[in-house]
């Protein structure tokens, strides 16, 4: 499964599972939900940033008045608009970080309809251990190397390009290897800037790759350097794998990284702070590996899935419930 394709995972939950651009035009994706929705009769529909939903929201409403509709939100940017726009339609909030509950509150949400449910991953999927041969292999990674990461979407708010510039300004140091994984709209663009880095500059981009774990495996640390994000899952990801994280101190990242502790939070895109960071690490690898360690138990302590599944479905169920009440 790629970066940005969660098909897979949806599809060890449920054989339902459709992606209209896989089998359809776009003429024919009302006429299916329609279709979906007069044959299933869903009690609740959770929103995850649907543009195409958000449209048709007040028709679906109208046909079904007591489907609950939950919009899901995870950042303060995005589609909140959207969600503005639809919310005498909506029956509640998820929230994934306490940022967007804030938000939601000022909107106008009631405490009771908001449910702060922070992101979280299988962690005992992640493994710490020795590096992926075939990876070593390929990338030509040395025993002596700290592997500096970044996976995930190459798109404006998560600042890829910093990561090349960090790069850069840590040429001069031989033991920083750094590797990119991902896809999205400034692939071509980081492969240009890739291509016109100093030839002493180390550095990878493996693109989209079908499974991120063994990548995860590889880093040391994992740099994230968003002008904006949520509580995105790579960090989870890379701290389960035990990798020091360097991130912004944006969303949610300040509750999943902290100072010294499991890693180090910078100012947004600030490529220099992030390479003095790194060059530190590189020359006290004690300390490095007291952030991998801290990393790791934090991601056991904090960040494991099941604590959060339960919380999804009492927040949909108290939705469908509050729902029913008016309609009744």
């Amino acid at each position: 499964m790629g970066p940005n394709d969660t098909i897979s995972w949806f599809e060890t939950v449920t054989p339902e599972v459709y992606a209209l651009p896989r089998f359809l035009k776009p003429a024919q994706w009302r006429d299916f939900i329609d279709y979906l929705f007069a044959s299933r009769r869903f009690d609740a529909v959770l929103l995850a940033g649907s543009r195409l939903f958000y449209r048709i929201l007040s028709d679906l409403k109208k046909g079904y008045p007591e489907l609950a509709i939950v919009d899901f939100l995870f950042n303060t940017d995005g589609h909140v608009k959207l969600h503005r726009d639809v919310m005498s339609l909506l029956a509640g909030v998820l929230c994934e970080n306490a940022e967007v509950r804030d938000w939601c509150l000022a909107a106008g949400w009631r405490s009771h309809e908001i449910t702060l449910v922070e992101s979280r991953i299988d962690v005992t999927a992640y493994a710490e251990g020795p590096r992926p041969l075939d990876l070593v292999e390929r990338l030509v990674i040395r025993p002596e190397d700290i592997v500096v990461g970044y996976s995930g979407r190459l798109s404006e708010e998560k600042a890829p390009e910093i990561f090349v510039e960090v790069a850069i300004l840590c040429r001069q140091e031989p033991r920083l290897r750094f590797v990119m994984t991902g896809g999205g709209r400034l692939a071509d663009e980081i492969e240009r800037r890739v291509s016109r880095a100093p030839a002493e500059t180390r550095i990878k981009v493996c693109g989209v790759v079908d499974d991120v774990k063994p990548y995860f495996t590889l880093y040391d640390v994992f740099v994230l350097p968003s002008f904006k994000d949520g509580r995105p899952i790579a960090v989870l990801e890379a701290l389960a794998s035990g990798c020091a994280v360097v991130a912004s101190f944006v969303g949610g990242l300040p509750a999943l990284v902290e100072n010294d502790v499991n890693g180090y939070l910078v100012p947004p895109g600030d490529a220099a702070v992030i390479a003095t960071h790194l060059l530190t690490l590189a020359a006290d690898p004690n300390r490095l590996a007291a952030l991998q360690i801290a990393a790791r138990q934090v991601a056991e302590r904090n960040f494991d899935r099941r604590f959060a599944d339960a919380s999804y479905a009492r927040a949909i169920e108290s939705a469908v419930e509050r729902v029913r009440r008016s309609v009744d």
